[in-house]
């Protein structure tokens, strides 16, 4: 067959796929198909996938190659366009199984299983699907670029590139970005993301009853570097990952009704890595409240990640009108559902109750407060400064200066068995 030269074509009409046992999930395929000696070719070739309707372009070059599994490689350069996956009503299937343990195999397994894909094609995808359907999302739509090329870093062994990816859960809600996993005796992943949400939408992804994401919206530019791990978990992925990154809020609004606080007109611009966070500035309302913040936490991340870890959280807090009447006593002690969404998946959240109340029972604070003036129902205090550290149990007053009526104060001292709500 070598030594031969055709070509010619074929187009199918409806063709249907069936095996002895039983009818494969590709059906109705529709279109020509080209073939040479050299490649075959498809032209808006047309199938269904599990009911969905796709379209088949491009080609797969010396494909008797990889027929033969010969010395030579192929090369497929194809775009494949699809109306929807749908992934729904498919988790309770999946319960009732029996889990197997060897049946999910690793970050690294999935990397390193490519090579035998690589042994016989290099080559790219472009997939293009205008929806997945799950039970909790609709993902609409979702782009990918990929090849699997040689890596000329690591004596030409497979490398997997994704030139872009794009999720988007509709208009205005994105997430982008590009990704390379490379060097398969010690597979790393270098990526690149960028994210547009507005909180409605990541209110709907992080459910929870009590925490309202009703308006605004944030951005993220994130760095991520991190080898891969054969368990995934947060202390692998996210601690012992190298992780710069920035990010932006715009005109939130978020209701924590947990304990009557509503934020209003939230404007933020903080920067982050893999322990800490450091906060350039907010500005933002809080039950009528104006109130300009920054600061920073150096072991932020570790403290909910790992066990026997503490917070502490410093803060600059500026007001020109704070009234203490405007917060009401909580309501919904020990009912938060916030990270149930995490708790399942990873061991970030052992500990017990809501991602505030731990940072108020193992963590700690320290601000230093200028407020031009304070009040509480008749009580009235103006220019107040200075610091004030909120530790689980106790308050201390460092320096606290106020003027009450026609005089001065200063305070110091420790308020305890301060209660934890």
């Amino acid at each position: 067959m070598s030594k031969i030269s055709y070509q010619g074509s074929i187009n199918f009409d409806n063709l249907e796929l069936k095996t002895n046992s039983t009818e494969l999930p590709i059906r109705k395929i529709s279109g020509p198909l080209t073939f040479s000696k050299a490649d075959i070719g498809f032209d808006d070739l047309a199938f269904n996938y599990e009911g969905a309707p796709f379209l088949l372009n491009g080609k797969v070059e010396n494909y008797f190659s990889i027929l033969n599994q010969d010395k030579s490689k192929g090369n497929v350069d194809l775009q494949l366009k699809g109306e929807f996956l749908n992934f729904r009503n498919k988790t309770e299937s999946k319960k009732n199984k029996t889990p197997n343990k060897n049946s999910a195999p690793s970050p690294i397994q999935l990397f390193q299983n490519l090579d035998s894909l690589f042994q016989l094609t290099t080559g790219k995808i472009d997939l293009q699907l205008d929806s997945i359907l799950t039970d909790q999302e609709t993902i609409y739509p979702f782009l990918l670029q990929a090849k699997l090329i040689p890596d000329e870093n690591f004596n030409g062994k497979h490398q997997l590139v994704v030139d872009s990816f794009n999720i988007n859960f509709g208009k205005g809600n994105s997430i982008k970005g590009h990704a390379t996993i490379s060097n398969p005796d010690q597979p790393f992943l270098n990526a690149h993301f960028k994210t547009r949400m507005k909180f409605v939408q990541f209110g709907k992804l992080l459910t929870s009853e009590f925490l309202e994401m009703r308006d605004g919206y944030f951005r993220m530019d994130l760095d991520y570097q991190s080898s891969l791990y054969d368990t995934i978990d947060a202390e692998n992925y996210i601690l012992n990952a190298k992780i710069e990154g920035t990010a932006e809020l715009v005109d939130g609004n978020i209701l924590y009704n947990y304990r009557d606080f509503e934020f209003e007109n939230i404007y933020s611009h903080f920067s982050f890595d893999e322990k800490a966070i450091y906060i350039r500035d907010i500005d933002l309302k809080v039950n009528k409240n104006r109130i300009f913040v920054s600061g920073q936490s150096k072991d932020f991340f570790p403290f909910f990640i790992l066990p026997n870890r503490r917070a502490n959280i410093e803060l600059k807090l500026t007001s020109p009108y704070f009234d203490f009447g405007n917060f009401t006593a909580p309501h919904g002690l020990g009912k938060d559902t916030l990270l149930n969404a995490v708790v399942d998946t990873t061991s970030i959240m052992e500990k017990t109750g809501t991602l505030i109340d731990q940072l108020l029972s193992k963590g700690s604070m320290e601000m230093t407060t200028e407020i031009k003036e304070l009040a509480y129902q008749k009580f009235k205090a103006q220019d107040v400064f200075g610091k004030i550290s909120l530790q689980p149990d106790s308050v201390e007053l460092s320096r606290l200066n106020m003027k009450i009526a026609k005089g001065s104060f200063i305070l110091d001292g420790i308020i305890t068995n301060t209660a934890l709500h």
